[in-house]
């Protein structure tokens, strides 16, 4: 697998993704609730595992109701 292939976003892409801002993108990478990895200074994440956190999100918001 090509690093290309990996489809990395920044924190910026993922907070817009999920619809938080930076601040609360933080708090919910230090509860663990959505996989990173530091490069640095730097947090990234795999697009896939955005999307796996929102799907995940939805669910329980489902069962909410």
């Amino acid at each position: 697998m090509d690093i290309d292939d990996l489809d990395l976003i920044s924190s910026r892409e993922a907070a817009e993704i999920v619809g938080v801002n930076m601040q609360r993108l933080r708090v919910l990478v230090k509860h663990y609730e959505i996989p990173h990895k530091m490069l640095g200074r730097v947090r990234i994440f795999l697009k896939c595992d955005i999307e796996a956190f929102m799907k995940q999100r939805a669910e329980k918001l489902k069962h909410r109701k």
